[in-house]
């Protein structure tokens, strides 16, 4: 748990920056689509995160 911590700390003084981990946000209706996408192999995303309430 002391890992935890320390990046905890590094992300909010901002010595570990978080945005290039989230490639994007998708609505529930654009799930399968996102998914199909990450599944061709050939997606450069990272991190997709799913939001219901787009």
């Amino acid at each position: 748990h002391e890992e935890f911590d320390m990046v905890m700390g590094m992300i909010a003084d901002g010595r570990f920056r978080t945005e290039p981990l989230h490639s994007s946000t998708v609505s529930l209706g654009d799930l399968d689509a996102a998914l199909a996408d990450l599944a061709s192999g050939v997606s450069t995303q990272t991190k997709v995160l799913v939001d219901p309430r787009l």
